[in-house]
């Protein structure tokens, strides 16, 4: 199927969208506006209007307790007009150092509220990463978790701690109280800054406004079956941009979310029962683990969940197939990044027949696979993949963007469509290895790697070598701590690929080195390979 590639939105679509999100529904306007009277167009607008059309509806569940959307909406209020006395003003961007709980959703929201521009910081930073990212950024103060009060220390940073555990009644113990209410302004104020993922190095601050939303970035709301009122669950990392999306459709719909500060498997999948959660919003590596917690599958969840959505690092096929044959046929896998936006979703349909496979465009978004002189590729090929959407980012704040062709925005990824016109994606193109004059991508050894018994995660990278150029080295975990056959493993791969994507070496480890949102970090793997004796 050539490039490129769109998808129209559908009237079927349009009609159940506008149908679940209430918009004929007569009150809608009438909150609407009332939620514009209070918070003016920021990010805490839909918390006021579903606290004024479903003020006793719980709005968030985390470790502490549960909240209404209408005292959740008094909370920012509140916190907004703190962050006022303090100083805070028009543009002051502002760090989020927080795990998943009602602190980094009353934050986001009051932040945007009194103006500034949330600057949404990894959980998994060090001192210097953080440093170096609040002077780059210009953050004027970071609020943080209890657990991240060394690292801020040692940063320097100025700071307030928010939501202690043993005390979240006021979201920030240090700030002074304040009114409830203030005057709204009435110009957009939905800025914000996300970090990119990574994963070699310091991340890099993505800028976005609200002028750039069009189609596309609507897209989940036509191509995902989200649901007003919902029982929802978000594992998947607030900083990130899968995770921060969804909680914004979440409160969009209204929908009851669960929060918890730290991802445990067996916790999650309890979770899945008892809350009778329909919907589940996480990273690959979490449905990994919850299948390793729960291998069979849990019927009364799968009776319940009408929905898990996946995104922020690949999708194994072998995966996608187990989830559904464990918690039934409602995964949904999502591709975008921070930088482009939303790019194409795959239906659980679409992952039974290709399984792995990033689906379609969403609705106003364009995908072109191109060679690197930008010209379309013949059918099937891989290429570079393109997109042409109306959610580009601003560009990095340290300066600089993505490339552009055509007023198409490059991915940083590789990959292909098929004859059913679905995605698939690769590999990135700073990861291919080759090997001997070979070209070949970590993803297909990986793929391969969990297909073989007794393997539960994988990682391949390319190692510097004399004679070929470069050589395939794989980490391996094995299931349970069983002993591995590794000649056998290197000779399955050799039989069932091809020789040269063998890993020369390959080690058998407690765990493979990823970032929170379950990508993997090819230069640890690299460090630990190197540290390794040869497998031969």
């Amino acid at each position: 199927m050539p490039s490129p590639m769109t998808t129209r939105l559908s009237p079927g679509a349009l009609l159940r969208t506008t149908w679940n999100l209430g918009l004929l529904d007569p009150t809608t306007p009438l909150a609407a506006a009332g939620g514009l009277a209070t918070t003016g167009p920021s990010l805490a607008l839909p918390y006021a209007v579903a606290g004024l059309r479903f003020p006793r509806r719980t709005a968030i569940t985390d470790d502490h307790g549960s909240l209404s959307y209408f005292e959740l909406a008094r909370r920012i209020e509140r916190l907004a007009g703190a962050l006022r006395r303090i100083g805070i003003e028009a543009d002051d961007r502002v760090g989020i150092l927080c795990r998943n709980h009602r602190g980094f959703v009353e934050l986001n929201a009051a932040i945007s509220r009194a103006r500034g521009v949330p600057v949404y910081l990894n959980t998994g930073f060090g001192t210097d990463q953080l440093r170096e990212v609040v002077a780059r950024e210009g953050v004027v103060t970071v609020f943080h978790d209890e657990e991240f009060a060394d690292i801020v220390a040692e940063a320097r940073v100025d700071s307030y701690l928010v939501a202690p555990e043993a005390d979240p009644d006021w979201s920030v113990p240090g700030l002074p109280s304040s009114p409830t209410w203030s005057l709204p302004v009435l110009s957009p104020s939905v800025q914000s800054v996300l970090m990119t993922s990574g994963t070699t190095g310091t991340p890099k601050g993505a800028q976005r406004t609200g002028g750039n939303v069009d189609l596309s970035a609507l897209g989940p709301l036509f191509a995902l079956p989200h649901r007003r009122g919902a029982r929802t669950s978000i594992p998947a990392p607030l900083f990130h941009a899968w995770g921060l999306s969804q909680l914004t459709l979440a409160a969009v719909y209204a929908q009851s979310v669960r929060l918890r500060r730290h991802f445990d498997a067996r916790r999650a999948v309890a979770d899945l029962g008892h809350q009778r959660t329909e919907i589940l919003i996480a990273v690959p590596v979490m449905l990994e683990r919850m299948l390793e917690a729960a291998p069979d599958g849990d019927a009364f969840v799968a009776a319940n969940l009408r929905m898990t959505a996946t995104s922020g690092s690949a999708l194994s096929g072998s995966l996608a197939v187990r989830w559904m044959d464990a918690f039934g046929d409602n995964l949904y896998n999502f591709y975008g990044s921070t930088e482009v936006g939303h790019v194409a979703i795959a239906t659980p349909a679409e992952l039974r027949r290709s399984p792995g496979t990033a689906g379609r465009p969403v609705p106003g978004a364009t995908v072109r696979i191109v060679d690197d002189a930008g010209r379309d590729v013949d059918g099937a090929a891989t290429g570079r993949i393109i997109v042409r959407n109306g959610a580009h980012f601003d560009g990095y704040t340290g300066g600089g963007s993505k490339l552009l062709i055509d007023g198409f925005m490059e991915t940083g990824d590789l990959g292909s469509f098929d004859e059913h016109g679905l995605l698939h994606i690769t590999g990135r193109v700073d990861d291919m290895i080759i090997s001997g004059g070979e070209n070949l991508f970590p993803g297909e050894v990986e793929e391969y790697l969990l297909t073989l018994d007794g393997i539960v995660d994988a990682a391949a990278v390319g190692l510097d070598d004399d004679e070929f150029g470069q050589v395939v080295g794989a980490a391996v975990v094995a299931e349970g701590g069983t002993p591995l056959d590794l000649a056998a493993i290197r000779a399955s791969v050799r039989d069932g690929l091809a020789n040269f994507k063998a890993p020369k070496r390959l080690v058998v480890v407690d765990q493979i080195p990823r970032n929170a949102t379950g990508k993997i970090l090819r230069r640890d793997v690299v460090r630990l390979l190197e540290a390794a004796p040869a497998t031969r």
